[in-house]
C-alpha cells in the first residue's frame, strides 16, 4: 500500500504490483478507467497520471472485496 486519500466522498488505496512490472488493476479506477473523465476532482485530487509503471488506485470498497489479507514490510 503505498496511500490511502479520499476526494469526495470517494475513499481510495494506492497499491503497487510488488513484482515491479507493468500489471496493473483493471477495474474501476484503473489507468483506462473512465471514472477518471466521469469525475475530474478526483483525477486532480489523487494527481492521477495513467502511467505503465505498476502503480494503480482501487476505491476501497472493491480494495476490501478483493483482498483479504495485506502484508506490509518495514525497511
Amino acid at each position: 500500500m503505498i496511500a490511502v486519500k479520499t476526494s469526495g466522498s470517494f475513499k481510495f488505496v494506492q497499491l503497487r504490483n510488488p513484482w515491479g512490472n507493468s500489471v496493473e488493476w483493471n477495474g474501476d479506477w484503473s489507468d483506462g478507467s473512465g471514472k477518471w473523465a466521469e469525475h475530474p476532482q478526483v483525477q486532480d485530487d489523487l494527481n492521477f497520471e495513467p502511467e505503465d509503471d505498476g502503480l494503480f488506485w482501487m476505491e476501497w470498497n472493491a480494495f476490501v472485496s478483493t483482498y483479504d489479507t495485506i502484508e506490509v514490510q518495514m525497511w
